[in-house]
């Protein structure tokens, strides 16, 4: 114990310094902004409409796409079990197609923006399935995530409830507080 106290002693303003410089660049680390990728199924409608001798089933998905990091993703791979009869991007933008070994329909985005939302809007015809099977992109793998179609409602009742939270927070903390004490 001796031997770490006359080692502080000599040198605690280079072992501050160090001990500093490795915290901010941990920190630097964990903080820099990096890309989230999520990605889910918004509704999938099928239809069977009879024509002369046989049925035509249409089959319509809509999935979403969603940078929630702070970095661009880039080469955004969605990855469809069948080829889609037509596709819908929105917003528009560039995209191209190709297939891999195992048959399955490759969508490439070039580029995603931090907080960017993209719609896929497929229609499969005659084709029982219209699932996507992956997301991702250069950076990381895409999460698969549910998505909610719910109505948006106006910035002033998410922060009344926002604000009703944390007071409701604080009275629970302070009348346990109480009883405590």
């Amino acid at each position: 114990m001796e031997v770490l106290s006359n080692i502080w002693a000599g040198y605690s303003s280079e072992l501050v310094a160090a001990g500093l410089a490795m915290l901010i660049a941990v920190g630097t680390y964990y903080l820099r902004p990096r890309v989230s990728l999520i990605w889910g199924q918004a509704n999938k409608s099928w239809h069977s409409i009879p024509i002369e001798k046989s049925d035509v089933h249409i089959i319509n998905v809509k999935n979403f796409v969603q940078n929630t990091g702070r970095a661009p993703a880039t080469n955004v791979e969605v990855v469809y079990e069948d080829e889609p009869t037509n596709l819908l991007i929105f917003p528009q933008r560039y995209y191209s197609t190709s297939k891999n070994p195992d048959g399955a329909h490759i969508v490439t985005i070039p580029f995603i923006a931090p907080k960017e939302l993209i719609t896929l809007d497929g229609v499969f015809i005659n084709m029982n399935r219209g699932n996507v099977l992956s997301v991702k992109c250069k950076e990381r793998e895409g999460k698969q995530v549910t998505f909610w179609v719910i109505r948006r409602l106006p910035n002033w009742f998410y922060n009344a409830f926002l604000i009703l939270s944390v007071l409701g927070t604080a009275f629970i903390i302070s009348t346990f507080i109480k009883i405590i004490g």
